[in-house]
């Protein structure tokens, strides 16, 4: 279980966890927007409640977010992007669970460079070796003559 001040990586993406927190992204964008629009409606007289409702569903998205994908420091910009009146109507998590589900599974299929293979050996007349270029460094052992 998670313990206050410790950290490991973040649980591995697959598909029902991203399928989950996409879901859940977009069932919290619609009702922000629902709750905008009833703000809208009332022409702020009930302000209060509906921002407190919306500061509620984005403590509780953000919660499962980082339990389903692990904390990223995205969450926190779109967190205070739902605190901003009429921003709140995009769909800012959704957004953030794309953007970090991008950027997770880049990490996980890193790609490792091929190294080149090592230079072919110097050719010269039959019995004699050509004298190394200017950037080698000479061999250990090697003769000198």
């Amino acid at each position: 279980m998670f313990r206050a001040g410790e950290r490991g990586p973040p649980p591995r993406l697959t598909r029902g966890r991203l399928v989950t927190a996409l879901l859940v992204a977009a069932a919290a964008d619609v009702i922000d927007v629902a709750i905008t629009a009833g703000e809208n409606l009332t022409f702020g007289l009930a302000l209060v409640p509906g921002e407190f409702a919306a500061g509620v569903l984005d403590v509780v998205v953000m919660a499962i977010m980082c339990r389903l994908l692990g904390f990223h420091w995205l969450f926190l910009p779109t967190f205070v992007l739902e605190v901003v009146p009429e921003v709140d109507a995009l769909p800012t998590w959704l957004g953030c669970v794309g953007i970090v589900a991008w950027q997770r599974r880049r990490k996980e299929r890193k790609i490792v460079p091929v190294e080149s293979p090592a230079a072919p050996p110097r050719l010269g007349e039959p019995g004699k070796l050509l004298p190394p270029a200017a950037g080698d460094a000479p061999q250990k052992g090697a003769d000198r003559g």
